[in-house]
């Protein structure tokens, strides 16, 4: 298995020291939840079947044929419960497939020293007499904030104590409430996209993408949509939390697709576009799971 860390929403996989963080705390998970979700983060451009997982994770030994839904429960209630829910999903008949989009951070090397020789004639500087070339720059590795295209803001977690804070941009989390509905085709559905700004730092919400797509990951549609928000304006103050309020229409061909294609299912992600009174842009996905209704 790779060494890289492994950021996702605002969760960071650490498989050299066995860690889950989410906004550099420890997220409690078990062995198996752990080897579970660092296999489907290894393989997340394919669906991997179950017979896969088990003979991975439990590595050849027999377990009982509902050992591995129960470990998947528990892996998926605390993504779930750290604000990454819905990035796991089943493929029925066929296994598991990670939908989210991640960035591979490799290991930090080691920090760089530097012996300085004596002069040649072995003296020694006195106090308050170094020179440029007695004297040494020491660096350190900072604690820098990870921007994930249409993710909340992550961080990887690194020695810090030498450098000077940097500037951070706005945490978000943000889930449709209810996060399933049912909708018929060419009708609507009112749905609460609920944000919450981590950090102290007001937000304004301008543009949302949106994008269809089924539970295998296949995308239904040509192209993302991106249009201006309802209501043309929604703001929400630093280290609070606000309700957009948004209706979801269900077009009539992409409800054909998920009835014929997607088991009667479709999900919808959105990506929210926010920006602070800096410019400083922050993307934050939100997925709402779909049933096609008669």
């Amino acid at each position: 298995m790779s060494e890289h860390t492994i950021a996702f929403g605002q969760l960071v996989l650490d498989p050299r020291r066995r860690l889950l963080l989410a906004d550099g705390r420890t997220v409690e998970l078990q062995p198996r939840p752990f080897d579970i979700l660092e296999y489907l983060l290894a393989k997340r451009d394919r669906i991997v079947t179950r017979e896969e997982i088990v003979s991975h994770v439990w590595r050849g030994h027999v377990v009982a044929a509902n050992n591995l839904t129960v470990q998947m429960s528990i892996l998926r209630r605390t993504l779930a419960e750290s604000g990454a829910g819905g990035l796991i999903i089943t493929i029925p008949g066929r296994g598991y497939r990670f939908v989210g989009e991640v960035l591979e951070l490799p290991p930090p090397a080691p920090p760089a020293t530097s012996v300085q020789p004596l002069p040649k004639d072995n003296s020694v500087p006195l106090p308050g007499a170094a020179s440029k070339r007695t004297r040494t720059v020491a660096l350190a590795f900072a604690c820098l904030p990870i921007a994930i295209t249409g993710f909340a803001v992550s961080y990887l977690v690194v020695p810090s104590t030498l450098v000077a804070p940097l500037s951070v941009v706005a945490r978000v989390k943000v889930a449709a409430s209810p996060d399933e509905v049912a909708i018929r085709p060419d009708g609507y559905q009112k749905v609460d996209y609920v944000f919450s700004v981590i950090d102290l730092v007001d937000l304004q919400l301008e543009t949302e993408d949106f994008q269809f797509y089924l539970t295998s990951g296949e995308h239904v549609g040509d192209s993302n949509i991106r249009g201006r928000i309802y209501g043309g304006s929604f703001a929400i103050r630093g280290g609070t939390t606000g309700v957009y309020h948004n209706n979801i229409y269900l077009p009539p061909q992409i409800a054909a697709i998920g009835k014929s294609r997607g088991g009667g299912v479709v999900q919808l992600k959105h990506v929210f576009h926010l920006r602070d009174a800096k410019g400083d842009e922050v993307n934050v996905p939100a997925v709402l799971r779909i049933l096609v209704g008669a």
